[in-house]
């Protein structure tokens, strides 16, 4: 019996089966009818093969050519596949051609200016064509229904239209004109515009949804941007290299390809609705040109490099299918609409390839393809070169599902790899490439070794190399170890026991790395009641636990009187915590009969044991005077803490008879009203008003200084014996700033516990909240008040600077806000103080997302200095107009990564924000990796501030004078169009010449490159003498367009005297 199999998965399938019932096949002698039957079959399954496809029967051989008068730019065909439609331009005219399938002129349409591209509807009815000249909308017969200008620009020469596409249900037009983008009806009605965003979209750079829900527009140098149909920008995604293709997935997934400014390399993103990333590829060579099949299963790419020129297909998830090498550029892709076939067309010509990659044939050219279209079950196929279209029509069935059996198992250069992983869900990247999740299963790679990486948030990640054998799937089963958790134990009062579980690990502060999990979290102290709570911690992350123990009442015992003589005890009590008894006190004392002790003998009494008590108290301040002169230590170690915290004081002999004072439960109430965690010790000379807020190193509370009444900030720091030590040496430079931009430091001491009296900062009101910090301040600022925000800053640091005084760990979190946004600079000199007492994320004294690279790693890039104070404050800039930070990672190791690697650059502001590429330059130097290539001074950093803001008020008057020139020029060019005579003529001539001479200048100096094109083009039909050093001139400003570089001052020098002369040759 002959058996076929479907797929390589069945034919396992099947084999495990008669494996597992002990049926495993013998070999065995043929008999005659066996071998007859084979034969017949291979005979029968050639003759079909060869029905369907035969390498070298030419199937790309055109059914006929048509040559153009004018060079082709643009190639569509609706899809219904019934006609052609092909865009020819020069600089002077162009040509719209309509052709039918057997190769004759149906149509021709003439236009006055160059096309830039065309978009056939999928009915066939319609035809858009970009131009110079305006928008124009054609039927299928040729003829012209609608000519469109963006109104608000009518009339001006330079608007050219850019990125034409119909959307797939033909109800939509969408375009770009100078940054604009612009949605019509399908008869030319203007539905909505969006305002200029100033950047360049290419001929594929626009995508409709399938349901013509979302538009997707790729900007060349900006990034992607996902608008709704009404027009409502959903989402803009910076991206660092340019894009070049977008498309769509159905209404779920955003296609982009980018490519270097020198085609060097791209990349393919994947992009969800809302904006996150799915999955992502880097290509070799710039990505060219993207096609996606109808169901979205299969997306093919082109790539084009010198020398180089990649197919590539994947699936809809990201996992590469196959990729091929053509030796040349490839220009433009198409897939059939179930993906069983895909053409490619370029430099080597024309390549049909089926689902599995294999070449079904190739037809090779002289000249470059630039442009094809396909019918979308591919029956039709036309691609054009220079000024010559070729058609061909594949009669034969050429499909995956009947060639699949033939070819698929026939390839020996691939294989398989599965990755499962515990946890699942985790990301997988082979060769540096994200291509799924896990479970990942049947990935088809190249046979070879590849490198694998598996991660997860909260894991470490996972790395090997794997080997890739023919037609063998490779499993890899990974095991992710979760990252530790830090669990970071305070309390109030400090110094008490840690009970992890049962299990005693330490005294209050307390850091912690413990496997991410559930723990019962017990803080206990002598005195106190004890702190339970149940703490769940995860993979990666710090968890914060702040322990306010609540002080025991002592508890009485007071006796009655009675008219007998009897004795009477007070017993009073002092419960404790965790376990540890202290005995109580037990006074006895004798009641005289009938009627108790007399109010003389009393009042007596009451006397003589408060003078006694007022000399006790005494001794013990002079005594404590003494210690404080003798061996100036803060009273922190544990023994003494208990000792001021007790409630009543025991020794060693039997106590004398004491009478328990009438007010006590007064007493105690006053007490337990106090604001909680203000220590006891400091109630003589401040009183709490409020409690502001606490970090990893101090608590923070409002105060009113009681020898003046003036209201202060109190900071209490957490800190042990040994840091106390250091502190005031370190605070105390504090002392001697004096600045409207830093907070002024009153008073600092350890006794009798470490504080900081400075000045009180009542933050500034944002919406109904009041925010203290610019940490909590909204993100991003607008440009206007980040510059105050951070010039206030400079002054700050400036003034310190000139003191030698560097802060060291400026951040966000370090900059207070005054009502009126005044930044105040806080916690001098704390760096140091930070180092004993923070965690890993801050084991320095510094915060690691804002740390400078000679902070992390000072063996490479030297010790810290003035310089690490600009890092800092060019961290927090970025911040302020970003709204993200420079370097940002899930991990310290990820974030310290990118901090010292010399090679990493962070994002420019551009990218994020394209009105933000006046300050790329500014944050170049503020983030420069080695000190010397910083701003060397924050004066240095304030003068490049001020040249930039006195460049943007010179580019605000020349965007001004744009808009008058471009008015003028309007007017100008009708004026010369109703010229009657000669002399008319010619004036009118010199002042539209003028006019665009001048416009050409200002968006020279604005770097407005792609207008700057448009204006030099219209000069070329007002010049001859000049004519071959303006075609320079276009060609340089075309390169620096393509390789994404800003126009030179050299440049600018040299347009004035080209301009000049153009102006004298007109008459000027």
């Amino acid at each position: 019996m002959i058996r076929l199999w479907e797929s390589k998965e069945d034919w396992k399938t099947e084999k495990a089966g008669r494996e597992v019932r002990g049926v495993i096949p013998q070999t065995k002698k043929r008999t005659v009818s066996e071998l007859f039957s084979i034969v017949l079959f291979i005979v029968l399954l050639f003759s079909s093969i060869s029905s369907q496809i035969v390498l070298g029967e030419n199937l790309l051989s055109p059914t006929f050519t048509y040559t153009t008068a004018t060079p082709i730019q643009d190639i569509d065909m609706p899809s219904t596949g019934d006609f052609i439609v092909i865009g020819t331009s020069t600089s002077e005219k162009s040509e719209i051609y309509g052709l039918s399938l057997n190769g004759t002129l149906r149509w021709r349409y003439q236009i006055s200016s160059w096309v830039s591209g065309i978009s056939v509807s999928p009915d066939g009815r319609y035809i858009a064509v970009g131009s110079k000249g305006g928008l124009y909308i054609l039927n299928r017969d040729g003829q012209l229904t609608n000519k469109l200008i963006p109104p608000e620009i009518a009339g001006s020469p330079e608007n050219a239209f850019h990125a034409v596409t119909i959307s797939p249900r033909s109800k939509y037009i969408a375009t770009e004109c100078n940054g604009v983008i612009i949605l019509y009806n399908i008869t030319g009605e203007l539905l909505w515009d969006y305002p200029d965003i100033r950047g360049y979209v290419t001929e594929k750079g626009i995508a409709f949804s399938k349901s013509e829900k979302y538009i997707a527009v790729g900007f060349y140098e900006l990034g992607v941007y996902l608008f709704d149909i009404t027009g409502h920008l959903i989402w803009k995604v910076p991206i660092p290299q340019n894009v070049r293709v977008v498309k769509f997935i159905n209404d779920d997934l955003v296609v982009v390809g980018t490519s270097t400014s020198n085609y060097s390399s791209g990349h393919i993103y994947v992009f969800n609705t809302t904006g996150n990333l799915v999955w992502d590829y880097k290509t070799q060579g710039g990505v060219s040109s993207i096609s996606i099949s109808n169901d979205g299963n299969y997306i093919a790419v082109g790539t084009e490099k010198s020398g180089l020129g990649i197919v590539y297909l994947f699936t809809k998830k990201g996992q590469l299918q196959w990729s091929y090498d053509t030796g040349n550029p490839v220009n433009d892709v198409a897939v059939s609409e179930n993906g069983s076939l895909i053409v490619s067309g370029g430099g080597s010509g024309v390549y049909l390839f089926d689902i599995e990659g294999n070449v079904v044939d190739s037809y090779h050219l002289t000249f470059s393809v630039h442009s094809l279209a396909i019918s979308p079950e591919m029956k039709h196929i036309a691609f054009g070169t220079s000024n010559k279209v070729y058609y061909v029509s594949l009669s034969k069935e050429v499909s995956y599902e009947k060639t699949k059996n033939t070819t698929a198992n026939l390839s020996l250069d691939s294989g398989y790899l599965t990755v499962y992983s515990d946890p699942p869900k985790a990301r997988v990247y082979i060769d540096g490439n994200y291509v799924g999740d896990t479970p990942l299963e049947n990935y088809m790679l190249p046979t070879g070794q590849h490198s694998l990486k598996a991660s997860k948030t909260g894991y470490h990640s996972y790395n090997t190399t794997v080997t890739i054998n023919p037609n063998k799937t490779t499993v890899v089963n990974v095991q992710l170890n979760a990252q530790l958790a830090t669990l970071i134990i305070n309390s109030n009062p400090l110094g008490a026991g840690v009970y992890i579980n049962g299990t005693y690990h330490g005294i209050t502060p307390l850091t912690l790395n413990l496997t991410p999990g559930t723990y019962e979290l017990k803080v206990v102290e002598e005195g106190y009641q004890n702190f339970t709570k149940i703490v769940t911690i995860n993979p990666g992350e710090k968890t914060n636990i702040t322990a306010s123990l609540i002080l025991i009442k002592p508890q009485t015992t007071i006796p009655s009187q009675t008219t007998s003589s009897t004795s009477s005890t007070t017993t009073i009590t002092s419960e404790s915590s965790g376990g540890r008894d202290s005995p109580a006190l037990t006074q006895t004392a004798q009641t005289a009969t009938g009627g108790g002790i007399p109010k003389t003998y009393l009042l007596t009494g009451l006397i003589v044991l408060g003078i006694i008590g007022a000399a006790l108290k005494m001794r013990d301040k002079s005594k404590e005077r003494q210690s404080a002169v003798e061996k100036p230590k803060p009273p922190l170690k544990k023994e003494r803490a208990k000792l001021a915290k007790a409630p009543l004081q025991s020794s060693s002999k039997k106590p004398a008879p004491v009478p328990v004072p009438e007010k006590r439960e007064k007493t105690e109430s006053t007490t337990s009203s106090l604001i909680p965690g203000f220590p006891v010790e400091l109630l003589s000379r401040y009183e709490p008003l409020k409690f502001l807020g606490e970090g990893g190193f101090a608590k923070v509370f409002k105060v009113k200084r009681k020898k003046d009444g003036k209201v202060v900030a109190l900071k209490i720091p957490r800190i042990d014996e040994r840091t106390s030590k250091t502190f005031i040496r370190e605070v105390s430079t504090w002392l001697h700033l004096n600045h409207p931009n830093i907070v002024k430091l009153y008073d600092v001491d350890i006794l009798p516990v470490p504080y900081l009296e400075m000045e009180y900062i009542e933050g500034a009101k944002v919406g109904d909240k009041v925010v203290r910090d610019l940490d909590k301040y909204p993100k991003p600022v607008d440009e206007k008040r980040a510059l105050k925000l951070i010039k206030g800053i400079v002054e700050g640091l400036k003034y310190a600077h000139s003191k030698g005084i560097y802060h060291r760990d400026l951040k966000p979190l370090n900059i207070l806000l005054k009502s009126d946004l005044t930044p105040k600079i806080t916690d001098w000199g704390l760096a140091k103080i930070g180092t004993a007492t923070s965690g890993r994320m801050s084991s320095a004294g510094y915060s690691p997302l804002y740390a400078a690279p000679e902070q992390l790693m000072p063996s490479k890039y030297g010790n810290t200095d003035a310089r690490t104070d600009i890092w800092q404050l060019g961290v927090t800039f970025y911040e302020l107009l970003t709204g993200r930070l420079p370097f940002e990672g899930y991990t310290y190791e990820e974030v310290f990564g990118k901090i010292v690697d010399e090679n990493y650059k962070f994002i420019p502001p551009s990218k994020i924000d394209p009105e933000l590429s006046k300050y790329d330059a500014i944050f170049e130097k503020l983030l420069a990796k080695k000190k010397e290539a910083r701003y060397q001074s924050v004066d240095e950093f304030f003068k490049d501030l001020e040249k930039l803001s006195k460049a943007e008020k010179r580019k605000a008057e020349l965007e001004k004078e744009v808009e008058e020139l471009k008015k003028s020029l309007a007017k100008s060019m009708e004026a010369l169009k109703q010229s009657k005579t000669a002399d008319e003529v010619l004036k009118n001539r010199r002042m539209v010449v003028e006019a665009l001479g001048k416009l050409a200048l200002a968006y020279a100096e604005l770097n407005r490159k792609a207008e700057l094109l448009n204006a030099l083009n219209d000069l070329k039909f007002y010049t001859v003498q000049n004519v071959t050093d303006l075609t320079n001139a276009i060609s340089t400003v075309e390169a620096l367009i393509k390789e994404d570089l800003p126009i030179s001052e050299d440049f600018v020098e040299r347009l004035k005297v080209l301009v000049h002369s153009i102006k004298r040759e007109n008459g000027g």
